[in-house]
């Protein structure tokens, strides 16, 4: 059966997207698609795209957390992944190069979030939780990044789900309301047919490239996955699922081990 996360399609431009001035004149940069002859039609224009399906790619939101919130950085994601949220190159303008820094600000910060309360780094959730008289508050000390109350004394059942001085259990709350706030009318819930066509499922299915990326996040935290790097690409990929993967993989596919073994190969 077609795995439940898997139906959600995302086109990249073959050409390679680009960066142009803001169309409006203001001051700032926005990443398109690559101009195109606006006579061809909608067809011939889909033929200068590929697809691919983002939730196989089970490392990516790691991946976009680690992007350098550049333009030459940004713009190297997105000629092999795409655009966060335009897959019509006869869409909108583009996107902002500040839309961009911000995703993957706030999407490398739930990681690093889900990280620490992951191995319970009490010192560095000290960064972001602090119990005060009110109750307990959170807070980045960034802009637009939902800093505030994770709850106060005036929510008695809520706060009395946390050992006073405890970090932990309030920065999981945290994560648990930024991930779903992410998620929430960008991922929807659709009866679709499996691969054979012989049956229906219910799945949830991503709106756009982004909403994939909280919902690849959230299916770790969900399933307590493990990630490691491929010993060829480097890029992050699944080692420890609900699923069964092998904790021992070294890489993330066999075109990467193919590629490791004729280079292992030329050095003898």
């Amino acid at each position: 059966m077609t795995d439940k996360l898997n139906q959600c399609m995302w086109s990249v431009a073959d050409g390679g997207h680009e960066w142009v001035r803001d169309p409006e004149g203001r001051d700032g940069w926005f990443l398109k698609w690559p101009s195109l002859d606006l006579k061809e039609s909608r067809m011939a224009l889909k033929w200068k795209a590929h697809f691919y399906a983002p939730m196989q790619e089970s490392g990516l939101f790691l991946r976009f957390a680690e992007i350098k919130p550049t333009r030459d950085g940004i713009r190297e994601f997105a000629n092999t992944y795409g655009l966060l949220t335009q897959v019509d190159p006869l869409g909108p303008p583009g996107e902002a190069l500040g839309f961009w820094i911000s995703s993957i600000r706030q999407l490398s910060h739930a990681v690093q979030l889900w990280t620490m309360v992951g191995e319970g780094d009490v010192r560095g959730l000290a960064q972001f939780i602090e119990w005060r008289s009110f109750g307990v508050q959170y807070n980045t000390g960034k802009p637009g990044f939902g800093s505030g109350w994770v709850a106060t004394t005036k929510e008695p059942e809520l706060i009395e789900r946390f050992q006073k001085g405890d970090l932990v259990g309030p920065a999981w709350y945290r994560l648990q309301r930024l991930i779903n706030e992410h998620m929430a009318e960008n991922v929807s819930p659709r009866l679709l047919w499996d691969g054979a066509y012989s049956r229906l499922g219910l799945h949830y299915v991503p709106h756009n490239l982004i909403s994939a990326l909280w919902l690849q996040l959230a299916r770790a935290v969900d399933g307590e996955r493990v990630f490691h790097r491929c010993d060829e690409c480097r890029n992050w990929f699944e080692v420890q699922s609900p699923e069964g993967a092998r904790a021992d993989k070294k890489y993330c596919g066999a075109a990467c081990r193919a590629r490791a073994w004729r280079k292992a190969r030329a050095a003898k």
